[in-house]
């Protein structure tokens, strides 16, 4: 969805080649290999440090990778539950975290609790117009690596 709606290129992690051909079909520009230290293939890729990393899974298991890759002033979003998260390795690089909940708006009545059905509808139209597939590879492990 990032490389449909944003002009970022859109770096996947996987592992299974199947895992990388589905992430590609879902629009990574790239795939990088996170059971290998994850920096120098980010750097390999000439692009310099991304400034916006999405971590859906196993956060705090690639926390020291991600700080390492991540640029200074970054900013990392995680949407899975670690039982702990130390993130003073981003002091440094003053790089800004942030927890997303889907349903924090409808929780909390938040003001812009609408928000989350205008994403829907966004998704749902990319979906019709055949821009986003969502779906998943034949086989996927459980738990995926964060993208």
């Amino acid at each position: 969805m990032a490389r449909v709606r944003t002009d970022l290129i859109a770096i996947a992690i996987a592992l299974r080649a199947e895992t990388q051909d589905w992430v590609r079909d879902l629009g990574a520009h790239h795939v990088i290999d996170h059971s290998q230290p994850m920096a120098p293939q980010i750097a390999a890729l000439r692009f310099g440090a991304p400034a916006f990393v999405f971590s859906t899974t196993h956060s705090d298991r690639h926390l020291a990778d991600i700080a390492e890759l991540i640029a200074p002033q970054g900013r990392f979003v995680l949407i899975d539950d670690p039982a702990s998260l130390d993130i003073v390795a981003f002091k440094r690089k003053a790089v800004s975290v942030h927890r997303e909940l889907m349903f924090t708006r409808s929780l909390f009545d938040t003001p812009d609790v609408g928000e989350r059905g205008r994403l829907l509808d966004a998704v749902a139209e990319l979906v019709d117009e055949g821009a986003f597939a969502p779906r998943p590879p034949k086989r996927c492990h459980r738990s995926m690596p964060p993208i």
